[in-house]
């Protein structure tokens, strides 16, 4: 009697994501394993979802990479109908067909070079990697002395699928391909293979475990062989069940770009030697991505308009400058500047009013004059130390307007002499272009009017409310289009912010010193260290990404990728798996220049309420809030569900004499978001 044994399986609603290394395609043990093959004589697998896997959720995905890698138009297709057509041209005789055969009517279809079916087999060979659960199993039976047999319903030969076996590192002593046995339609889709392998073999049936995935032809038939067999799970349907962020991928498969990005992560989790951390998984899964999709953006935009060389506004564009280095990127030149909203917006007071440095002390309705200038990072002679009256910042900008002033236009020498090469770059009549992550490009936009050049800058996105003089483009949107796109990113900016995130020290300004032009830095708070720790285990995600996903981008479309970050990047803002929620919401964030108020990303993203059970109940400050998002819950149309959220944040926010500036300030923020008047202008 056959012995099946289905793999085990993480609840849906675990805490806390596995480690890979407990993460098993097959849900015995070493001593379960050691069991079943003191009983048996032979070890017979499955190759494809058994012992080899893809870097690709859908295998014609790898057709779909061959027709970009190689550019030809029109492949995947193609080659999906040729291979459909050959087995309707061999039907009389049964339902294998060989690689051959297939592109004898491929070539029919299409004009392809001698070498196209070596090609598509390299191909494969690149998806490919070995399952590390079945690899110990064969290394198991190896020890005891077991013959390991490969048996595979493929259109490749049994040479084809060895050469791919040991491509991935897997010895194994025989290969049965259906493919070689077509004209006698024997195959493990109507058993007939595994008596013949049984007969070949000289073996008996229960003396043979046989492994693979597939209920029919692995399970169902090798039952009715009378083998005993093992049934194995699929490691993106395995992991698909264990981490959140595989399972918050999962529905984006439909394109090659989401089926190879879940794909790689998949192959990640799986041969991850080390216990990884929920940060780490965060920033493979998602930074990996965006920041991939956005090199490869800028630079076809960099060949598009001719632009000779990026400035990536530090601290943004670290990561940005990290990922050039890791790709090796030649085709244009990069450097990384100094940035802050603080060091370009203050310096362009020189030549305009009080409202040019107004975003510096956003979120501050009244100020003491010490924290004004410690936004400003300056110390004026007749600065009062002991002074806590709290003013509107203009006052204290009026009592000290010409010393104010007259560092604006020291830090602006500063700053034309530090941009000296890109001025000569522009005289020679070549381009150069700003990289940041957006949403309003104030930096950008005051470093233009310091510079005196309308430079164009790149971004992650921007907002309508960026400045109308402004040449820029946005990898996911640009001036809020699309709609969808910007609703749900903008409803929570954080995970993306901390993807760009850097944990180097943050920049006030320009000094000189011993003749050279070097950054004055902040102090780092407590809170900003810890978000440090954050921030590295990201960034040792996203460049492990990075790094093992390069050699698939020649055959990724630029498009397809920033359609695909797009969507899931959406879906992460709006739509969270609890969690991906429960763990990302307790990183520090500060949204204000200098750092002078940190809070949580939760105090800041807010998912929408239709997915309920992406927040966690803990968002809530208290049970009348609590009772009034319920409410807003029921309500279908959001619209409506802004509106009495709004009129209830109105009423907490009178009441703000009794409570804590910061949940005042934040109720002011929610509310604001959610005006009815706002909407309408």
């Amino acid at each position: 009697m056959g012995v099946r044994q289905v793999c085990g399986e993480v609840r849906e609603n675990s805490r806390r994501p596995l480690p890979a290394s407990t993460t098993s395609s097959l849900a015995l043990g070493a001593d379960g394993l050691n069991k079943i093959i003191e009983n048996i004589d032979i070890l017979t697998l499955d190759v494809f979802d058994t012992i080899l896997a893809r870097r690709a959720v859908d295998p014609t995905d790898v057709f779909r990479w061959i027709e970009t890698a190689e550019g030809w138009t029109g492949f995947a297709s193609a080659r999906i109908s040729a291979e459909a057509d050959a087995r309707r041209r061999h039907a009389a005789r049964g339902q294998e067909v060989s690689l051959e055969e297939i592109y004898e009517v491929l070539e029919l279809t299409m004009s392809l070079p001698p070498n196209a079916l070596s090609k598509e087999l390299k191909a494969e060979s690149r998806f490919l990697y070995s399952n590390p659960a079945i690899t110990d199993l064969i290394s198991r039976a190896r020890s005891a002395g077991r013959p390991v047999i490969a048996i595979s319903d493929i259109y490749l030969s049994s040479v084809q699928v060895n050469s791919l076996l040991k491509a991935s590192g897997v010895t194994v002593d025989k290969v049965y391909a259906s493919a070689d046995f077509r004209n006698s339609n024997m195959g493990k889709y109507n058993g007939k293979l595994f008596s013949h392998m049984l007969a070949t073999e000289c073996v008996l049936a229960e003396k043979v475990l046989h492994v693979g995935d597939n209920l029919v032809s692995d399970i169902a038939n090798g039952q009715a062989a009378g083998l005993c067999v093992l049934e194995t799970q699929q490691l993106h349907r395995l992991h698909c069940k264990s981490d959140p962020n595989a399972a918050a991928l999962r529905p984006f498969v439909g394109s090659t770009s989401g089926s190879l990005v879940l794909g790689q992560y998949i192959k990640w989790l799986t041969h991850s030697a080390e216990l990884l951390s929920p940060i780490e998984t965060f920033g493979y899964a998602y930074g990996g991505p965006i920041i991939v999709g956005f090199v490869q953006y800028l630079v076809t935009q960099a060949k598009k308009q001719g632009i000779s060389r990026f400035l990536l506004l530090e601290r943004d564009g670290l990561i940005i400058e990290a990922a050039f280095k890791a790709l090796g990127i030649t085709e244009v030149t990069y450097r990384s500047v100094p940035a802050s909203r603080r060091m370009m917006v203050f310096p362009a007071l020189v030549n305009s009013d009080l409202r040019r440095i107004e975003s510096l002390f956003e979120g501050h309705q009244s100020i003491t004059e010490r924290s004004f200038f410690e936004i400003l990072a300056l110390t004026p002679n007749d600065f009062v130390p002991d002074n806590k009256e709290a003013l509107p910042f203009f006052e204290h900008f009026y009592r000290h307007e010409s010393f104010l002033r007259a560092v604006a236009r020291q830090e602006k020498s500063l700053i034309l002499d530090f941009f000296a090469e890109e001025e000569a770059i522009i005289a020679e009549g070549k381009k150069v272009a700003w990289v940041d992550v957006g949403w309003a490009l104030t930096s950008i936009t005051a470093l233009n009017e310091i510079l005196g050049h309308d430079i164009p800058a790149f971004c992650i996105g921007s907002h309508n409310r960026t400045s109308a003089g402004l040449p820029h483009e946005g990898y996911l949107f640009t001036r809020s289009q699309p709609t969808e796109v910007v609703e749900a990113v903008l409803g929570g900016v954080e995970p993306i912010e901390l993807i760009f995130s850097a944990t180097s020290h943050s920049t006030v300004c320009l000094k000189k010193k011993d003749g050279l032009l070097v950054p004055l830095q902040r102090a780092k708070s407590p809170a900003e260290i810890i978000r440090d720790g954050y921030v590295a285990e990201i960034w040792r995600g996203a460049l492990a990404f990075i790094k093992e996903f390069s050699d698939l981008l020649p055959g990724v479309k630029m498009e397809d990728l920033r359609s695909y970050n797009k969507t899931a990047l959406a879906a992460l803002c709006k739509s969270p798996m609890n969690l991906q929620y429960d763990i990302l919401a307790e990183i520090p964030h500060d949204r204000l220049v200098g750092g002078t108020i940190w809070h949580k990303i939760r105090d800041f993203w807010t998912p929408s309420l239709c997915s309920w059970g992406a927040i966690p109940r803990k968002t809530a400050e208290n049970t009348d809030l609590m009772l009034m998002l319920q409410i807003a819950r029921r309500r279908p149309h959001k619209l409506l569900k802004d509106l009495l959220a709004y009129r209830f944040l109105r009423v907490i926010i009178k009441l703000s004499p009794f409570l804590p500036i910061s949940m005042a300030n934040r109720f002011a923020r929610s509310a604001a978001k959610r005006d009815p008047r706002r909407r309408e202008s």
